[in-house]
């Protein structure tokens, strides 16, 4: 008695990368309705928080898809039209919502909620951070970012949780980045990024397809 049985049933301690694999199946296994009401709302755009990786404060940023599902873009929210952030979602690797975002969320406070964070994991070893404002906020964000990702023909069926820091890999988030990029052509190093990034079918080359 009190011993051990074959017959007992133990709970299998879940790894991030188990958690995420959920994650991702739970959002393939949504309706076409249910992700078009997402990614419309993506596509119209919102608020989020966005934690900055130079060490600035948090700031109250506009975020958006665009139209053709290619990029994300942001701006200030007090410029919400002034889209002039933002990177090409084909260096999009991995989306992580609530439990499932690390990173160092430089200047959150008390206020700050970890339920309510979003991090979009980059090519490169780089990563974008973010706090919802609410609840069907992040669904919203989390769920599209991860249609999206999934859409693409040239991802692998599944991807390894710890995506090592590659620099020949690096990919730029902001327009500034880019232009730090060593290349030949006037946009900088943007067009000197290794055709091995860019996946050769664009998921965003029309919305429709997503939709």
């Amino acid at each position: 008695d009190g011993e051990d049985s074959d017959e007992t049933n133990y709970n299998a301690v879940k790894t991030k990368a188990d958690e995420h694999a959920l994650f991702a199946q739970q959002v393939s296994s949504l309706s076409d309705a249910q992700r078009k009401e997402y990614l419309t709302g993506a596509l119209r755009g919102g608020p989020l928080l966005k934690y900055s990786s130079r060490g600035r404060e948090v700031a109250l940023h506009f975020f958006k898809i665009s139209d053709d599902a290619c990029h994300l873009k942001w701006a200030h929210a007090t410029s919400p039209t002034d889209l002039k952030y933002g990177f090409p979602l084909d260096s999009a690797m991995m989306v992580c919502p609530g439990r499932l975002a690390e990173g160092s969320f430089h200047g959150a406070d008390t206020e700050s909620h970890p339920e309510l964070r979003l991090v979009l994991r980059l090519v490169g070893g780089l990563q974008l951070e973010l706090e919802a404002l609410n609840r069907m906020s992040l669904d919203m964000w989390a769920i599209s970012l991860q249609h999206i990702i999934a859409s693409r023909s040239t991802l692998p069926v599944a991807l390894p949780y710890d995506i090592p820091p590659n620099s020949e890999a690096y990919m730029p988030y902001t327009h500034r980045d880019a232009a730090l990029l060593p290349g030949t052509g006037p946009g900088g190093g943007a067009e000197s990024v290794p055709p091995y990034v860019v996946p050769g079918a664009r998921h965003g080359a029309v919305t429709t397809r997503l939709l």
